[in-house]
C-alpha cells in the first residue's frame, strides 16, 4: 500500500489518518478536490481541539492505534471498513475507550 497526500508518501492509512489530525484539517484538499464552498473568513473543516475519537470510513478493513500530540493529548485513530465489503460495525465505549467490531454473516447485494 502506497498513497501520496499532498507529496508526502504514506504506507499505512492510519498515518494519513494521523496526519490530517496533526494538520488539523479534515478536508486537506478541499475545495480543489471535494465539491465544497471556499470560505473567506474562516474554514469550517480545520480543527479547533484534538478530539478523543478520530474515524475514516469506508476503509479496506478495521484498524486502530492511539496518536498523541506534543502538549501530550491523545486520540483514538479507527479506520470503519466499508459495510458492503465487511458487514461489521465497529462499537465505542466512550467512558473506557474500548473498540469492538460485530460481524454479522450476512450476504449483501446491491
Amino acid at each position: 500500500y502506497q498513497r501520496r497526500v499532498h507529496g508526502a508518501r504514506f504506507a499505512d492509512p492510519l498515518d494519513i489518518l494521523e496526519s490530517t489530525l496533526r494538520w488539523r484539517s479534515l478536508a486537506p484538499t478541499a475545495p480543489d478536490t471535494l465539491a465544497v464552498y471556499p470560505f473567506l473568513d474562516s474554514d469550517p473543516f480545520l480543527l479547533t481541539h484534538c478530539p478523543h475519537l478520530y474515524f475514516a470510513g469506508n476503509q479496506a478493513d478495521f484498524s486502530t492505534r492511539l496518536a498523541t500530540g506534543p502538549a501530550g493529548q491523545a486520540a483514538r485513530l479507527v479506520r470503519v471498513p466499508s459495510f458492503l465489503e465487511h458487514p461489521c460495525v465497529v462499537l465505542v465505549d466512550m467512558s473506557s475507550e474500548q473498540l469492538d467490531t460485530f460481524c454479522m454473516d450476512v450476504k449483501v447485494s446491491v
